[in-house]
């Protein structure tokens, strides 16, 4: 019965939303500048705090590097070993194979 509950709640919030017309995946990023610059303009306090801003960045940059560093790692593991010795100096020369 909790779990009919929810849903009817969730059907009529996205009911409302969907009929306000503001359903789309940037809402959320609409309201925030529109509160910052409200916040310019009115000098209300902003929506998100500097410090958090400073931290959720910080953050975020920390994510990118051990992805970027966890990149090139798996790039070197199967970077390929060269499948002959030398190259050929002629048309006549022979290349032989690397041996496994």
């Amino acid at each position: 019965m909790i779990m009919a509950r929810q849903y009817l709640g969730n059907l009529a919030t996205n009911l409302r939303t969907f009929l306000a017309r503001d359903f789309h995946m940037k809402a959320g990023m609409k309201y925030l500048i529109e509160s910052f610059y409200r916040s310019i303009v009115e000098g209300t306090p902003v929506p998100i705090p500097y410090r958090e801003i400073v931290l959720t960045a910080r953050i975020m940059d920390a994510i990118w590097g051990q992805l970027d560093a966890k990149a090139s790692r798996s790039l070197d593991a199967v970077t390929p070993e060269p499948l002959y010795r030398g190259l050929p100096k002629g048309p006549h020369d022979v290349v032989l194979p690397v041996s496994r």
